[in-house]
């Protein structure tokens, strides 16, 4: 059986998906050791370097290429006496139900072009090679990631197209307001196998309300979790971790941020504990390492680069007592290992990931809403009760996490039934 896994990571620069990308590919090598698995990344080497157990593939280009607007119809739109909105429509649309057909037009239109006819030939001609395609998980299906998500979602709708069935897991549904992006998941979603969400409080009624039938949902948590706890220390531990993050789905502004490292820096002094980086994104413009460690004031960069990796996120959080974060996998990471967490928030997007996770862990995490007057406050208390209380709390985010791994796994078990 030949096996395509999609995700949200393809320059592998995110230490939660990434990890979330891991335990799928083991997993899926574990249930069909015989099988070709193939992860689609513009990184290949990095890809490798995580697990070689699947192969790197990339038609990203081609996917490109067939989701242009025009390229069936081209200028044939001027003639027509609709807006350009409904051209577009119908164009996809038509690309939806008879892709051979599609594909064959494209690749006359781009007949004078042969890299560009190729490249949208292999995407197809690759996709209908597979028997079987998994989303890992991540939390792209939402509209900070719109563009994204369209791209998975439509090889989802070409996939069923070719009777290849699919399956999602460790997913994290929404917020989705973007009509457009409803519209994509109201027609493919609903015909998913089976959705695995790592939280129950927003996933599940949306999709419901979306048209995917309970029946093929299920609860399960992060999927990182396992990554995280794969080599938990039980050493004492006496550092704050800090994770700040400046991005357009984060709502956080520079002068709140340094009030919330001046604030830990303080503590930090009167405890004396080191503050360290728990970097989770790498992004060249979503660098978390390089946007936490320019707030705080003695930072020693020389073991930066083995920090970016999941291996150095892991060695950071066995050395800390509390983690102040605002992007979710820092958290999830703190918690599988029985760490307490201080969750900053400042946008929708952020409330929902951290509700969902905070109620699958049911204790450990407090969110600090920057919106709210108090919020300075309530970070305060929050700080000196986690850190006196820090043993309090291990038993039972222990417990959590073992929990979550085995209906993960239960949940993977269910593509024993996919088509062989």
């Amino acid at each position: 059986m030949k096996i395509l896994i999609e995700n949200g990571t393809y320059d592998c620069h995110n230490a939660g998906d990434l990890s979330m990308l891991k335990v799928c590919i083991d997993r899926v090598h574990e249930l069909f050791p015989t099988s070709e698995i193939y992860t689609v990344t513009e990184s290949p080497e990095k890809l490798l370097n995580v697990s070689d157990k699947t192969k790197a593939i990339s038609f990203l280009t081609g996917r490109l290429l067939w989701l242009q607007p025009r390229n069936i119809f081209g200028p044939v739109h001027k003639l027509l006496p609709f807006n350009d909105k409904i051209i577009d429509d119908i164009e996809l649309t038509f690309k939806r139900k008879f892709p051979l057909i599609s594909l064959q037009i494209i690749k006359w239109r781009y007949r004078r072009d042969p890299n560009k006819k190729k490249e949208v030939d292999n995407f197809i001609c690759t996709l209908r090679s597979f028997d079987l395609v998994i989303l890992s998980g991540g939390g792209y299906i939402t509209d900070s990631f719109e563009n994204h998500a369209s791209k998975i979602l439509e090889t989802l709708i070409l996939a069923d197209r070719f009777a290849i069935p699919f399956y999602l897991f460790g997913q994290g549904i929404g917020p989705i307001f973007s009509e457009k992006l409803e519209n994509i998941i109201r027609i493919i979603l609903p015909k998913a196998k089976l959705i695995a969400l790592r939280e129950r409080l927003k996933g599940p009624e949306l999709l419901e309300k979306l048209g995917v039938n309970k029946e093929n949902l299920v609860i399960t948590g992060d999927d990182a979790i396992e990554i995280a706890r794969s080599r938990k220390n039980e050493s004492e531990a006496h550092s704050l971790g800090l994770n700040i993050r400046f991005a357009s789905y984060m709502g956080v502004t520079s002068d709140k941020a340094n009030i919330i490292v001046s604030t830990a820096e303080n503590y930090a002094a009167e405890t004396g504990a080191e503050i360290i980086p728990v970097p989770i994104s790498w992004h060249k413009d979503e660098n978390d390492l390089a946007q936490t460690s320019k707030l705080l004031k003695n930072f020693n960069n020389k073991d930066s680069e083995n920090i970016e990796t999941i291996e150095g996120l892991i060695s950071q959080i066995d050395k800390c007592r509390i983690i102040i974060t605002t992007s979710y996998h820092a958290a999830v990471f703190a918690l599988a290992n029985g760490r307490t967490v201080i969750a900053l928030i400042a946008s929708e997007y952020y409330v929902d990931k951290f509700r969902g996770l905070a109620d699958m862990f049911g204790s450990g995490m407090q969110m600090i809403d920057l919106k709210n007057d108090n919020w300075e406050q309530a970070y305060k208390e929050a700080l000196k009760s986690y850190w006196l209380n820090f043993n309090d709390y291990k038993a039972g985010l222990d417990d959590a996490s073992i929990k979550q791994i085995a209906k993960s796994k239960q949940a993977y078990s269910k593509l024993s039934h996919a088509r062989t």
